[in-house]
């Protein structure tokens, strides 16, 4: 049977939580590498990331270390000996003695497994993440990423792909949501400011490979192969085409460049040579009527 721990972690430096040092309880298996854990509460790694920033070298000697209890138990055994030994330290954050846990149990939900798989559990972290940053804010609040942060990020997520369920989630989480005319208002104010400031997109200019154009081509041509087109067959209103008129008025196109220019007048004398050809044969068809 493994070795269970029940740990209490206290941080020694100059914050307080409700007056108080803040600390943290939780549990451990084994003491291979207990001495380099250092506890994965939401509220207390806000506590931990600010001592780690004021005392980047030497952080580890601001947090002392506490071993509750010690001793070889299964999981259902250390998650009720976890709820005993947060009770009786009253490391719940709302008994305002700086205690950092957010829940007043195991996050395991007694032999349960994650947290994520308990729906009863993931309700109660919620509420009492929202009570929490309702009362002293979320740690990011007014904060930006520094561009070293965002570089980062993009590389980790760069060319991953999201799992077919995952889109089907999001899809079934937006299905039937409008905007409102409050959220389009402020869309609009914040792409004028944005224009105001001489803000350019940065993919303004940019070309697109040729081979990613026929891959969208090639997907769109494959989609109507598929399903009909929901404009196949049907016109646009006497209204619509006045709003669209009215909508366009006075714009002027932008300035094409010499390849574009040379691609619609290729363009243009292909379809004139069609037509041109069509209009013979029509003639010809007819004088050929006519000699009979």
């Amino acid at each position: 049977m493994k070795i269970g721990i029940i740990y209490k972690l206290t941080i020694l430096a100059k914050y307080k939580f409700y007056g108080q040092r803040p600390f943290y309880v939780g549990q451990h298996w084994g003491m291979e590498d207990f001495n380099s854990y250092f506890g994965g509460g939401t509220i207390w790694n806000d506590f931990l990331n600010v001592v780690k920033k004021d005392y980047p070298l030497h952080w580890k000697k601001f947090v002392r270390r506490e071993i509750l209890y010690q001793g070889a138990c299964d999981q259902r055994a250390l998650d009720f000996l976890e709820q005993y030994y947060i009770k009786r330290e009253m490391a719940h954050y709302t008994e305002e003695k700086g205690g950092c846990n957010v829940l007043r149990g195991t996050a395991n939900a007694f032999g349960a497994g994650s947290p994520m798989k308990d729906e009863n559990c993931k309700r109660k972290q919620a509420e009492s993440l929202k009570k929490y940053y309702d009362e002293y804010g979320h740690p990011c609040l007014g904060k930006r990423a520094t561009p070293e942060l965002r570089k980062r990020l993009s590389e980790a997520h760069r060319g991953k792909k999201l799992s077919p369920e995952t889109v089907e989630k999001i899809r079934k989480a937006n299905a039937g949501k409008k905007r409102t005319p409050e959220f389009c208002e402020l869309m609009r104010e914040m792409w004028r400011k944005r224009k105001e400031a001489g803000y350019v997109p940065k993919n303004r200019g940019r070309k697109v490979p040729r081979e990613i154009v026929e891959k969208r081509a090639a997907g769109v041509r494959k989609y109507y192969a598929e399903h009909a087109s929901s404009f196949l067959g049907k016109h646009h209103t006497e209204a619509t085409r006045l709003k669209i008129s009215e909508a366009n008025k006075g714009k002027k196109l932008p300035p094409f460049s010499a390849e574009t220019k040379l691609k619609m007048s290729q363009s243009a004398k292909k379809a004139w040579a069609i037509r041109k050809q069509q209009n013979n044969y029509n003639a010809s068809f007819e004088l050929s009527c006519n000699g009979h």
